[in-house]
């Protein structure tokens, strides 16, 4: 008798998960958030405090930041990482907090189903 069932990203639980993060700190709490179909664009009206990531950032309207060229937008960006795309997404999230900024995130989020992927954080 089998017992399978399914869970809300649609995954049976008797077949194995397609990805796996292991460690629950901030990068991969995030990832879990993306592989859970949520995607980041830039609010409408946001103006960005680094001159040049606003430029960019208005250079694609209405598209996800994950579908655009993420070396692009994050060069001559600076921060306490060596990740150039964990310096963008610190820079979007929480603008200047680096170098003492207080100003709101940039980004706004969608919830889209469609890019969900089933997985576990451990």
């Amino acid at each position: 008798m089998s017992s399978s069932r399914k869970d809300h990203l649609g995954a049976s639980s008797s077949e194995p998960l397609p990805v796996i993060i292991v460690g629950n700190g901030p990068s991969g709490i995030c990832l879990s958030y993306l592989l859970s179909g949520y995607t980041p664009y830039t609010k409408p009206d946001a103006i960005h405090p680094h001159p040049l990531l606003q430029r960019k950032l208005t250079e694609a309207p209405g598209v996800s930041i994950l579908d655009q060229d993420l070396d692009y937008l994050s060069e001559g960006l600076e921060g306490r990482s060596q990740s150039p795309v964990a310096l963008l997404f610190d820079a979007l999230l929480r603008p200047d907090t680096d170098f003492g900024g207080n100003m709101k995130s940039v980004l706004t989020w969608k919830h889209r189903k469609e890019h969900a992927i089933p997985h576990v954080v451990l």
